[in-house]
């Protein structure tokens, strides 16, 4: 050994140990400090409700997109006359459509509380026509259609129902064979 050369005392740390122990410390602060806390959103100023608007009313929901009035069809033969009605409520008829043979033509009955003579309007998938129809003595529409007319065949083949408008009442039967079976009869 050198006599000039001192001797290093074993609890001196280096130079490069002194920078790694730095370095780790620095490390596991970065770990340990605690996420940012994030701010909370500016308040949004509630504002007073609306008051509720009669003057305009939801818009009027297209005939198709209203449901089918729910009832039966029925069909009869009365003498000659091949008759189809539909009841909603399994009494009284809210529509017939009767064929008269001879003439050649359909009746077409609206059970209503009518005050006179008023359109009736038929509307299908297909077309839409506003008949004129008199008024019965029990206050009943009636309006007759000869049998080839296109719109019993829209009528009998409407997607799904058919409406039916007249003196404020909707009616939206359904389209079964009844009303076909009738249209048929008298052609």
């Amino acid at each position: 050994m050198n006599a000039n050369r001192r001797p290093r005392p074993a609890h001196r740390p280096n130079a490069r140990g002194c920078l790694a122990a730095a370095g780790l410390a620095a490390l596991l602060a970065g770990c340990a400090s605690t996420p940012p806390v994030p701010r909370p959103a500016p308040a949004i100023p509630a504002a007073a409700p609306a008051p509720p608007s009669t003057a305009n009313p939801p818009p009027p929901t297209a005939w198709q997109d209203r449901p089918a009035t729910p009832g039966v069809w029925r069909w009869q033969q009365q003498g000659l006359t091949s008759l189809a009605r539909f009841d909603p409520d399994g009494g009284a008829p809210r529509f017939t459509l009767a064929c008269n043979p001879v003439a050649q033509n359909l009746t077409l009955t609206l059970f209503v509380s009518a005050t006179g003579d008023a359109p009736l309007t038929l509307a299908t998938t297909a077309m839409t026509r506003t008949l004129a129809a008199t008024a019965g003595a029990d206050g009943s529409l009636h309006a007759s259609i000869a049998a080839r007319d296109p719109l019993l065949d829209a009528i009998a083949f409407s997607r799904g129902h058919f409406a039916l408008l007249a003196e404020g009442v909707a009616l939206y039967p359904p389209s079964w064979p009844e009303v076909a079976r009738a249209i048929e009869d008298c052609r």
